[in-house]
């Protein structure tokens, strides 16, 4: 747990710069893949130690309004070259800043299954 929080105060740090194709993301430049209804944004990230360990926490929530309408989620279960994160600008609590909903290992899209980790910053 201890290397959570170290990533929760990484991703407070966030700088998420963007154009219209790439994000910034922990170091990483990433491809936005897909756009939500709720404004929050599917990126593409190269696997870093950082998202492994991430990625093998277990699950707590879902991507926000990203379905499969938008994203081949058996392609996207099956990559473990690269890393998908749900950015949710907004955040999904009262008080709470931009959320990051990152895909763990093995996920199970069944509708009904959790399959990411949510971190979330401070409300400035």
């Amino acid at each position: 747990m201890k290397k959570i929080g170290v990533m929760a105060v990484a991703l407070s740090a966030l700088a998420a710069c963007s154009s219209n194709d790439t994000v910034d993301f922990m170091g990483q430049k990433c491809a936005k893949i897909a756009t939500g209804d709720q404004g929050d944004i599917l990126i593409k990230c190269p696997m870093t130690e950082d998202f492994a360990a991430l990625r093998s926490v277990a699950a707590d929530s879902m991507f926000l309004s990203v379905n499969a309408d938008k994203v081949n989620f058996d392609e996207i279960a099956a990559d473990t070259e690269n890393a998908y994160v749900n950015v949710i600008p907004a955040g999904t609590f009262e008080g709470k800043g931009a959320c990051y909903r990152i895909l763990v290992n093995e996920p199970v899209f069944d509708g009904e299954t959790m399959y990411t980790i949510e971190i979330c910053e401070e409300a400035k």
